[in-house]
């Protein structure tokens, strides 16, 4: 399934942009 394998791929950049920056991750929530 092209949404799924799309869906993993953005989790796996959100928890990469975690672990670099805390900043993301207040990004993330907002959004």
């Amino acid at each position: 399934n092209f949404y799924r394998k799309l869906g993993f791929v953005v989790t796996s950049r959100l928890k990469a942009y975690y672990s670099d920056s805390s900043d993301a991750y207040t990004m993330w929530k907002i959004l």
